[in-house]
C-alpha cells in the first residue's frame, strides 16, 4: 500500500515578507478569529479557493503550506506565493465582492482556520483586536495579475 505524500517538494519555499504583504498573525488574533470560524485539516492537493469562484472564505494557515497559483490548470500556470504557519490567505476582493482570480492549493498537508466571509466581516466590524497588520497586508498583495482563461 502506497501512502500519499504530505509535504511539498523543497522548491516550494515560503514566500518572504518583503513589504508587509504576508504578515504572520499573532496568537491573540488567531484565537479571536477562532471564535468566528473553524479548524479544518488539509491534504496535499486540496483547493481552498479557485479562480472564478464568486466568493470565498478567509483562511489562516495553522500548519502545512499553501501555494497561491495564477492561471491554475493552464499551460502558463505559475506559483506566485507560498504561505505557511500563521499567514492568512485572502485578497481585497474578500471585501469588495469581486470574483476570485487566483487559486489556493495545499502543497503540504496540515491545518487551516477557515472563517466564512460573512463572519470575517463581523470580526472586522466588532473586534477591537482586528489585525491592522492583516488589513495593511492586503493592499501590498495586489499584483498586476488578471484573470486568465485557458
Amino acid at each position: 500500500m502506497t501512502s500519499q505524500p504530505t509535504e511539498a517538494p523543497p522548491e516550494f519555499e515560503e514566500t518572504r515578507d518583503r513589504q508587509g504583504a504576508f504578515p504572520r498573525l499573532g496568537d491573540d488574533i488567531v484565537a479571536a478569529l477562532e471564535e468566528y470560524g473553524a479548524r479544518r485539516a488539509t491534504n496535499l492537493g486540496d483547493v481552498l479557493f479557485a479562480d472564478g469562484d464568486p466568493t470565498y472564505d478567509f483562511f489562516v494557515v495553522l500548519s502545512g503550506k499553501v501555494a497561491i497559483v495564477q492561471n491554475a490548470g493552464c499551460e502558463d500556470e505559475r506559483t506566485i506565493g507560498v504561505h505557511g504557519e500563521r499567514r492568512f490567505l485572502g485578497e481585497l476582493n474578500l471585501f469588495s465582492g469581486e470574483a476570485v482570480y487566483l487559486t489556493a492549493r495545499v502543497i503540504e498537508a496540515g491545518e487551516v482556520l477557515q472563517v466564512p466571509r460573512r463572519r470575517l466581516m463581523e470580526f472586522a466590524d466588532r473586534e477591537s483586536r482586528a489585525p491592522i497588520r492583516a488589513r495593511t497586508g492586503w493592499p501590498a498583495r495586489r499584483t498586476s495579475t488578471t484573470r486568465a482563461s485557458c
